[in-house]
């Protein structure tokens, strides 16, 4: 090992300008701002930082990993069991029940009916480390379902400590009007409390945001707007600051930039502390739930999807999330079928078991790009946070058009980048394989994860980067 450093240490540089000198040759004459690049929030990436000093830890795991989160979006509550049965054989530690009409359920779900819960409720588990309830239209509806199940010792642990989905603002940004008020959630939330619920009710869920183009500071910030609504309903109830804070989840959607990933998911931290001393309250840890990006799934060569899922998950597990879903392989085809589920599950295994990703504290802290990435992402997000607020609120922000033109701004951004050829995507803009292409260029915009076209006009429409770039090629 010795003589290993020893030759090593002659061929590194030792310091920027020697680097660099080796930097420019390299490049042949090119400008050294070829190596530069920026994200969609205009934040710049330099081809080289500086190692991080004094910096600390921004969560730690204790040497327990993730929670490893299966959705459950089958169209009957039989096979939902049957899958829960396969998932506990294959390792899961939590899972994500999906009602139909739900954003997260991709076009399938759950039937909506107390019945469908009841059995599903009898195949879980004892004991799991996360159970959610996606948000939905009718969450609050849902929600008032698993009273009978706190009641019963054998699934008071599992349920007091589950996550409602109570996500009316997210709801309303992705079905518009049509989905239930947020006084409906918190006499919900109110309800399920005095039964001995002490999960997260309420879901700031940055998917929907994710998924209609948002860059990484808008989701955050959107993230930030609808706590900040929740806290003010909670603060109306006369609840206690610091029980309104651990009242709420965060969901975040990561795609295959490893590094932003990663740096979205620290920001996040540093901005749940900045709300939490705004708002005069002790700092507290906050729980966050990862998934991968349905916009980034294709339907053409589908198993380049792996790639990227891979990429999401090891983003999302050094990020420092405190439970991560992968999205199946096919989700683009239609309901995923047994083998991607089991891809899906085993790709997390493998990060956690043989990469032991999971057992680190905060394995991006002290790098120079991560940290640079992560102060500055959490500096776009707060101005942007700023801006919702000073609209009024992100609800007041929805009906008065001003966020929903922001992140349509930004994804025709997103647009531009994936014809110029910046965004690439295996299988889709880089090496094609026609052959593989699952449905016609001119049916990728109908596949179950678009939305119907009903939605009014408070509504976000959601992005499919295939279908673009499918657009884009047959042009």
């Amino acid at each position: 090992m010795s003589e290993t450093l020893a030759l090593s240490a002659g061929a590194a540089p030792s310091d920027f300008a020697e680097w660099e000198a080796l930097a420019a040759k390299s490049l042949r004459g090119a400008s050294y701002e070829t190596l530069r690049s920026a994200t969609a929030d205009g934040i710049s990436i330099e081809p080289l930082y500086p190692a991080a000093t004094g910096t600390e830890p921004l969560f730690a795991r204790h040497g327990r990993p993730w929670a490893i989160v299966q959705p459950l979006d089958q169209t009957s509550a039989e096979s939902a069991c049957a899958q829960i049965l396969r998932d506990r054989e294959g390792g899961a530690t939590g899972f994500s029940l999906r009602f139909a009409d739900a954003p997260a359920a991709g076009g399938f779900g759950l039937p909506l009916a107390s019945s469908a819960l009841s059995q599903i409720a009898a195949a879980l588990p004892g004991e799991l480390r996360a159970l959610r309830m996606e948000p939905h239209p009718h969450s609050d509806q849902v929600a008032r379902w698993i009273r009978p199940f706190l009641a019963e010792d054998r699934d008071r642990t599992v349920w007091a400590e589950a996550s409602l989905g109570l996500d009316p603002v997210g709801m309303l940004a992705a079905k518009g009007l049509q989905s239930f008020p947020a006084d409906a959630a918190l006499a919900a939330a109110i309800e399920l409390r005095t039964c001995g619920f002490a999960g997260h009710a309420f879901e700031a869920d940055g998917r929907v945001w994710h998924e209609a183009g948002a860059s990484e500071a808008q989701e955050l910030a959107a993230i930030l707007g609808a706590a900040a609504h929740y806290l003010r309903l909670s603060e109306g109830d006369g609840q206690d600051i610091a029980a309104a804070f651990g009242a709420i989840g965060l969901t975040v959607a990561v795609d295959a930039d490893q590094f932003l990933g990663i740096a979205k998911l620290r920001a996040l931290r540093l901005l749940w502390a900045r709300l939490q001393e705004a708002c005069g309250a002790a700092s507290a840890p906050c729980r966050i739930h990862a998934e991968t990006s349905r916009r980034m799934v294709a339907a053409a060569d589908p198993h380049t999807n792996l790639l990227r899922a891979t990429i999401a998950a090891f983003a999302a597990g050094v990020g420092g999330a405190d439970s991560v879903t992968v999205l199946p392989f096919t989700a683009a085809l239609g309901l995923p079928e047994r083998f991607a589920r089991r891809l899906a599950r085993n790709t997390q295994h493998l990060l956690v078991e043989e990469a032991h990703v999971g057992v680190a504290a905060d394995p991006g802290a002290g790098s120079g790009a991560v940290e640079a990435l992560t102060e500055a992402l959490a500096e776009r997000a707060w101005a942007e946070f700023q801006a919702i607020e000073a609209e009024g609120g992100i609800v007041s922000s929805l009906h008065a058009g001003a966020i929903r033109s922001r992140i349509a701004e930004s994804a025709e951004r997103l647009r531009r980048r994936l014809n110029a050829g910046t965004l690439p995507l295996v299988g889709v803009t880089c090496y094609p394989n026609p052959a593989s292409m699952q449905a016609p260029v001119e049916d990728l915009d109908r596949l179950p994860s678009e939305a119907p076209a009903t939605l009014d006009a408070v509504a976000l429409l959601p992005v499919r980067l295939e279908a673009w770039a499918a657009e884009d090629m047959g042009s």
